[in-house]
């Protein structure tokens, strides 16, 4: 793409990369906030969140349920400690890594935040320093270098991520929908079919 951008004569390129950040976009977040929810005391609201995840998210090949919330849960936080988050073992280890490297490095964990005081929280800025922004910008990087363009990411803004950071979890995830709180703003703009997807 940035190769037939450039031949064609572009040399500038926007991208929406961090947009998921800022709203809670990413598939992995609807668990995260789960989680915050199942700490909080709130187990209506906990339960209500919980059967909508259930209800727009399951399919026959990767169902959904109460138990497959639990399973992340014991693996990914500490429900014990609001906002902390646990190390995770890369999920393709015997397609990447020989048994010898294997045996060698038994943790595969990566470097992990500490907590922002919500799982959701926490895990938005794990994204930022770690698991998302640090490899997309290399990626960035060698684009740019390889093909003599310039990419941008206006949702890489100081400005827009604090405004991100104040919108409360539920104006980001509501009835098992995530960016609820961008949905309701382009209502009229954005054609339903589009704002009304929740696979």
């Amino acid at each position: 793409l940035y190769r037939a951008g450039a031949e064609l004569g572009y040399n500038t390129f926007f991208t929406g990369s961090g947009g998921d950040y800022i709203q809670a976009g990413n598939y992995t977040n609807y668990l995260y906030y789960l989680a915050d929810l199942k700490s909080s005391g709130n187990p209506d609201l906990y339960q209500h969140e919980l059967e909508h995840w259930i209800h727009h998210h399951s399919t026959a090949q990767y169902p959904k349920s109460e138990e497959t919330a639990n399973q992340f849960f014991a693996a990914a936080v500490d429900l014990t400690k609001p906002g902390a988050l646990k190390s995770q073992n890369l999920q393709l280890l015997d397609g990447i890594a020989s048994k010898d490297l294997r045996q060698v490095n038994t943790d595969w964990g990566g470097a992990m935040v500490g907590s922002y005081g919500s799982f959701l929280r926490s895990y938005t800025v794990q994204e930022y320093w770690y698991e998302a922004v640090a490899p997309g910008s290399g990626a960035e990087d060698i684009m740019d270098w390889t093909y003599g363009t310039a990419m941008t990411s206006p949702f890489f803004q100081r400005a827009i991520i604090d405004m991100g950071w104040s919108i409360p979890p539920d104006h980001k995830i509501r009835d098992g929908v995530n960016k609820f709180l961008a949905r309701k703003a382009l209502r009229g703009i954005v054609p339903d079919t589009i704002l009304n997807r929740v696979d």
